[in-house]
């Protein structure tokens, strides 16, 4: 059976654990590897993170056996809707922050924060609908 995070304390630590661990890698790439090198792999290490997630956590409305569907990103619309917010905010501040690298690193960092946001803002919208089609609300 595959691993699945349903816990409150699970997911928790799951994002704790990921944000350490990322903090120490950012730094660790930025003082080992030189300008879009740095970026590239916080980037790789963001997608799979976020991808982990979004693959084994479940919502006490989900089977655990069953495979997410391919676009689904939460168990229920408000908390992608947060989610996407969060990343909107994380591309912002990578292309409005004071100091940034010139070699367009920044921009890449943006637009995979973005891309992100998109997907869990798909997500939430096609939650919210399959919710009011089946009169279910959200």
């Amino acid at each position: 059976m595959p691993t699945r995070i349903e816990s409150a304390q699970g997911k928790a630590g799951y994002v704790i654990v990921g944000l350490v661990f990322g903090v120490f890698a950012a730094m660790a790439l930025a003082v080992t590897v030189e300008g879009p090198a740095a970026s590239l792999g916080w980037g790789i290490y963001l997608l799979v993170w976020v991808g982990l997630a979004a693959r084994t956590f479940r919502g006490d409305n989900e089977s655990l056996a069953a495979p997410r569907a391919w676009w689904r990103m939460t168990a229920r619309p408000p908390s992608g809707f947060v989610l996407a917010t969060v990343f909107v905010a994380q591309a912002y501040l990578a292309i409005t922050s004071g100091r940034r690298p010139d070699d367009g690193s920044a921009l890449a960092v943006a637009a995979l924060n973005a891309l992100i946001a998109v997907a869990y803002l798909h997500s939430s919208v096609r939650l919210r609908a399959a919710a009011e089609s089946t009169g279910a609300g959200a």
